[in-house]
């Protein structure tokens, strides 16, 4: 059955997804056509459905009829707030992220973006969300870069929201400003989910290379959060963060939002090359030891990992290429942000180019026997393929900080088991 995305005329613009807004009515092809038709009464409608029916019980049409009008009216949908209705087919794409540019004010060392800066247009921008509308997608994380660079954001923002995704954002929010707050505060992202590399002027210019922009990413943390928007906060451990990165998430815990941190930085994109602001397994070691609440999530971890896995030869053992994809400012289609295996989308469509994805990750399997086949760390070591080809050129050759990094976890954050 299709699915069906209906934006309402409320401020807060919606997607339902109607095939899953109610689970009481039982023959197929009841939701559609009431959808179809949800401007006539119900006498009319019920007519239609009898017609289409003409084997079920005159009854059991009313009932499921009448269940499925309260489910719509739960959710506050009638047939006077309907704006437009879209029908999309149902695939199992559900979740897109777009870089609409990777430009960013800041000169951060241990970022993986390359030098060439490039974004989407906003026709192309259009054309991808409209396409990803009719396959069924349903939500959206806005990304770049600096996705508040793009001198068409608002634009491109408002486009999704109104189209009925359901709409994130990944940003350094520096370039926040009034006309944005407003379009975010009327028109509210699921999340926005905020880069912090520092916790005062000092730290940010060291890390950054873009100076005294502290206060102004602190006052724009608090107008969010003032405007009642929800935000989480994150960062990344490099070699210049690991020693203010716990002061990073005090900053976070005083305003009561979420904080989190990835202790494994991507390789340079441009280069097969470690990251030189990655750090040994020594040191992340010892700043995963400096906090309370981390250790305990790692002795957590260690201590439910599953040592009885079945194996397996398949190289990509995630969900890549299942339900998401990833579109980068240069118009290339990815399974995800670090598997090179790509489509641009002015010679591929996007459903095409994720069918492609689903076939083409089966086919990468082990030729022999190997380590990473029935190895039970790999949620410890934060196994990916990607990774792995960006610092080695091969899917399956494991750089040894890898395994080294899961041994240390599990010797150190298991030694109460």
């Amino acid at each position: 059955m299709k699915d069906y995305v209906i934006n309402i005329q409320q401020k807060e613009t919606k997607v339902i997804n109607i095939k899953e807004a109610s689970t009481v009515y039982s023959f197929k092809g009841t939701s559609k056509l009431i959808i179809d038709n949800i401007q006539k009464n119900e006498t009319q409608v019920l007519k239609l459905l009898e017609k289409q029916y003409p084997k079920i019980p005159k009854d059991k049409i009313k009932s499921d009829y009448l269940d499925f009008v309260s489910s719509l009216t739960q959710l506050k949908i009638t047939k006077n707030n309907i704006e437009k209705i879209y029908f999309t087919k149902s695939t199992p794409l559900k979740f897109a992220t777009i870089e609409i540019t990777n430009a960013c004010p800041f000169r951060c060392d241990h970022c993986y973006i390359p030098n060439i800066k490039k974004k989407i247009s906003l026709i192309d921008y259009k054309k991808i969300v409209n396409e990803l509308l009719k396959i069924g997608c349903t939500e959206l994380l806005i990304t770049g870069g600096e996705p508040m660079s793009h001198n068409n954001f608002v634009q491109m923002y408002l486009y999704a929201k109104q189209k009925g995704f359901i709409v994130s954002i990944n940003s350094n929010i520096y370039l926040l400003n009034s006309k944005i707050l407003e379009i975010l505060k009327e028109y509210p992202p699921r999340i926005i989910e905020i880069s912090l590399y520092g916790h005062d002027n000092k730290s940010y210019n060291s890390f950054t290379h873009a100076y005294g922009v502290f206060d102004t990413i602190d006052k724009n943390v608090n107008l969010l959060l003032k405007n009642n928007l929800n935000v989480g906060l994150k960062t990344v451990l490099t070699k210049r963060s690991k020693n203010y990165i716990y002061k990073i998430k005090e900053y976070a815990d005083n305003l009561k939002v979420p904080f989190r941190f990835d202790y494994i930085i991507f390789p340079k994109e441009d280069k097969t090359l470690i990251n030189p602001e990655r750090c040994s397994v020594s040191e992340i070691i010892d700043v995963l030891n400096q906090d309370r609440e981390v250790k305990k999530f790692f002795e957590r971890r260690v201590r439910n990992l599953n040592t009885n896995i079945q194996k397996s030869n398949r190289i990509f053992q995630c969900s890549i290429g299942d339900n998401r994809i990833f579109i980068d400012a240069q118009l290339n289609i990815k399974p995800c942000l670090v598997v090179p295996i790509q489509y641009n989308l002015k010679n591929t469509g996007i459903e095409e180019a994720f069918t492609n994805f689903q076939k083409i990750k089966s086919t990468y399997k082990f030729e022999k026997e190997h380590k990473c086949m029935t190895c039970y760390k790999k949620a410890i070591c934060r196994y990916c393929p990607g990774k792995f080809y960006m610092e080695t050129g091969n899917y399956d050759n494991v750089p040894s900080f890898y395994c080294n990094l899961a041994d240390e976890i599990i010797k150190e954050f298991g030694k109460n088991d």
